[in-house]
């Protein structure tokens, strides 16, 4: 039996793939990625919450309007997984909605001098804030639940099914059963959820 048909079998599935996924960055191949710091500075979605940051607030403000409550986004401005978290994740309409339903979004520039009140009541500059959460990688986000807890951390970027898994992990309560990597594990083979 020759192994050709097989590999050009996979040759084409993998160009296929790595097409849609190319058309689906406005024409870039997210395969390929320069980490290099940005020339252009990161831009927020424009339904970020315009935060006088005082998260204990904020999370209070979420909370009356339904929302399960905030994710603590820790970015830098020319961090190039950030961006990949703005232009991947937060462009997809089914994840921008999932978030919009179930959180508020506050913006963190882990080199901000600027003040913020922790959910604890805390004030201190963002800087010493991003230090004592620990996000030490950016893109980072705490998604605090109702009370003020830290439900879940996530540091570094996470492709859109895991980050998708991880917006349902906190809205559905599942931090209070499992760990995050054990729910993700239970994902079906597709990536999705």
């Amino acid at each position: 039996m020759s192994l050709r048909p097989a590999i050009l079998i996979h040759m084409l599935l993998l160009l296929a793939w790595t097409g849609g996924m190319a058309m689906a960055s406005d024409g870039e191949d997210p395969l390929v990625f320069d980490d290099v710091p940005l020339k252009e500075m990161v831009q927020h979605p424009d339904w970020f919450k315009d935060s006088f940051l005082d998260l204990k607030d904020d999370l209070k403000e979420a909370v009356d309007n339904g929302k399960r409550g905030i994710i603590v986004y820790f970015g830098q401005k020319r961090c190039p997984y950030c961006r990949q978290l703005m232009e991947i994740n937060f462009k997809m309409p089914d994840i921008v909605k999932y978030t919009r339903d179930n959180f508020d979004v506050i913006g963190i520039d882990i080199w901000s001098p600027e003040e913020v009140t922790d959910p604890a009541g805390n004030t201190m500059s963002q800087r010493d804030y991003a230090l004592k959460m620990g996000t030490n990688f950016t893109p980072s986000l705490v998604f605090y639940d109702k009370d003020g807890n830290i439900a879940l951390r996530l540091r570094g970027y996470y492709p859109p099914y895991q980050f998708r898994a991880a917006l349902e992990y906190v809205a559905g309560e599942h931090y209070k059963r499992e760990r995050f990597n054990v729910y993700l594990a239970r994902g079906d083979s597709t990536l999705r959820f």
